[in-house]
């Protein structure tokens, strides 16, 4: 990366490759704006036709610099690719050592091209020592950079899982939720390894949050009487605002029961689930009057505002 100001490219060829003068608008010192080095391509350009055509002729085309190409110089494989920069298979490779020491002392935008590198190797070995060593260093990368990476991964990705979950207590909150968005988003059969970690004394929030997450995109019903009780006493109230949406998925006379309660919580967005997940689940006539009849001011006006945002504001007389 390097600061927009000092780009070679925007001062020598920006004439060039947009039309426009580089030195009319430049770049402050102190300007936080970085840009990936790049260089240039010239094209290969048909004299002839460019002669008959009428349109404006540009030379140069501008690539990133930084970024590694992955593919083999096999023609017939699916992943040829000519301008490769790398390629390795299932077994190990000694440019996984060289990855492993762009780690350190790192950028994020570095570390972002080397994790690139490993999840287009398809290598669950690899993957997961890179990640083991970015832990064992204390090397931060954003849970949600890792979670979409991972989500990209070319090989095994339920061999992926499997390794990364077996070995989640050598991970930080981080990582560790990192890996269960990744799951969540790839994998159906972890409804009871999660159902189990959520029973899991002194577990972090966050943590929680996102194994609670999973179960609104995967059906398990054997989690309701754990989410249940999540409702029913006393919990932080993120946890009770996560659950009251995940409880739409589970339209059970005993879930219509829970969420009724805790349309009188005192949070405003546990509040605001409850009454979401009631209306997505077809409340009934019957439910709003006992509602209204409770005389609850705040759980009325709730009601009201989601039967309104979803067009039915006729049910209800506020």
């Amino acid at each position: 990366m390097v600061q927009k100001r000092y780009d070679s490219l925007r001062e020598n060829y920006m004439e060039s490759l947009s039309k426009k003068d580089p030195f009319e608008q430049i770049p402050e010192k102190d300007n936080d704006d970085f840009v990936s080095i790049g260089m240039l391509w010239r094209r290969n350009i048909d004299m002839e036709k460019v002669l008959k055509s009428d349109k404006e002729l540009i030379y140069y085309i501008r690539y990133d610099a930084g970024h590694m190409v992955y593919g083999n110089n096999n023609p017939d494989s699916e992943i040829y690719n000519s301008l490769a920069d790398y390629y390795f298979g299932d077994e190990y490779h000694q440019l996984y050592d060289l990855l492993l020491s762009y780690l350190e002392d790192s950028s994020v935008y570095c570390r972002e091209n080397v994790l690139k590198a490993l999840y287009a190797s398809g290598n669950v070995q690899a993957l997961y020592n890179m990640l083991s060593r970015m832990e064992e260093y204390r090397i931060f990368h954003h849970r949600k950079l890792i979670t979409d990476g991972l989500i990209t991964f070319k090989g095994d990705k339920k061999a992926l899982a499997e390794i990364l979950w077996s070995h989640m207590d050598m991970f930080g909150e981080n990582m560790k939720i990192a890996i269960i968005n990744f799951i969540t988003a790839t994998q159906e059969d972890y409804g009871e390894e999660f159902m189990k970690a959520l029973q899991k004394k002194h577990q972090n929030i966050e943590v929680t949050l996102s194994l609670i997450r999973y179960y609104r995109r995967h059906y398990y019903e054997p989690i309701l009487p754990l989410l249940y009780d999540y409702m029913n006493r006393d919990v932080d109230n993120s946890i009770s605002i996560v659950v009251a949406s995940v409880l739409t998925k589970y339209p059970m006379e005993e879930t219509r029961e829970v969420l009724k309660n805790s349309i009188h919580h005192t949070n405003w967005y546990v509040r605001l689930n409850s009454a979401t997940s009631l209306v997505e689940m077809n409340i009934s006539d019957e439910d709003i009057n006992s509602i209204i009849d409770s005389g609850d001011a705040y759980a009325m006006e709730i009601l009201h505002y989601v039967l309104e945002e979803n067009s039915e504001e006729g049910r209800i007389n506020a």
